[in-house]
């Protein structure tokens, strides 16, 4: 992914029942990102890539404010807008595994995988187990993960993002 102030997200449909196929795995590596930024805030929360697992919206079980972002979601996305999501970063200056409710949101948690502080150029393996973390976030069963996305922001910093990302693998 390339981008320059800019902001961008690439997203496609899948069914994986995480009952069966709980982990995803992936390589990532950054060569140019955004400084450390604060997750939480929106307007300031550049990261160089993110993966992002997206989950059914359920209007029995979302809270207001996830039923009005979620009508926000569908009019940017349209019928493929996911209710809750996981976001596994690699940006901010939080260290491993720490988990960042961004303000004035129910609806999404980011996960921090690598800090923006990495070394640049080094292909890093990840392997998340998404049942258990969506459990341990949320204090429910994980649905069906129906969405898997990949972004990268630069925009709020005016930052220069060169990175790679591939071999995704569900297990």
């Amino acid at each position: 992914m390339d981008g320059k102030r800019a902001s961008s997200i690439l997203y496609r449909r899948i069914s994986i029942d995480l009952g069966q196929t709980p982990r995803l795995g992936w390589r990532w590596r950054v060569d140019n990102g955004p400084p450390a930024t604060d997750l939480a805030v929106r307007g300031k929360d550049d990261r160089a890539l993110a993966v992002i697992i997206g989950f059914p919206f359920d209007p029995a079980t979302a809270s207001a404010i996830e039923r009005s972002q979620h009508r926000a979601m569908r009019f940017l996305l349209g019928h493929d807008a996911p209710g809750r999501s996981l976001h596994y970063v690699w940006g901010s200056g939080l260290a491993r595994g720490t988990v960042i409710r961004p303000r004035k949101t129910d609806a999404h948690r980011f996960v921090v995988l690598r800090s923006a502080g990495e070394p640049a150029g080094i292909w890093h393996t990840e392997s998340v187990d998404v049942a258990a973390d969506y459990r341990r976030i949320f204090g429910e069963p994980p649905p069906q993960a129906v969405q898997l996305a990949i972004s990268s922001d630069g925009d709020d910093t005016h930052s220069t993002v060169h990175a790679a990302i591939g071999g995704f693998a569900w297990s």
